[in-house]
């Protein structure tokens, strides 16, 4: 759990530091908008409702599988 939280600190940082400097950006090139998407999908899956929380084991296999892109190609941004 550690190196997964690890990861996802710095890859939610990355996410909210583009995030902000994108909303002034008119056109974002192709890995602008993939760490974009990917932290779409991070923020979504960190997001659990109270009568719903998530096992650990759950959590993991679903933060490293998004954080190492086998959700990339599911859902696009703005899709949820």
């Amino acid at each position: 759990m550690k190196q997964v939280a690890g990861r996802l600190k710095l890859e939610l940082a990355q996410y909210r530091e583009i995030e902000s400097f994108a909303s002034f950006a008119a056109e974002l090139d192709l890995t602008t908008q993939k760490v974009l998407n990917r932290g779409v999908k991070l923020v979504f899956i960190i997001k659990q409702q109270n009568k719903h929380i998530l096992s650990v084991e759950k959590q993991v296999l679903l933060l490293f599988a998004a954080m190492n892109g086998f959700f990339d190609g599911l859902l696009r941004m703005g899709s949820f």
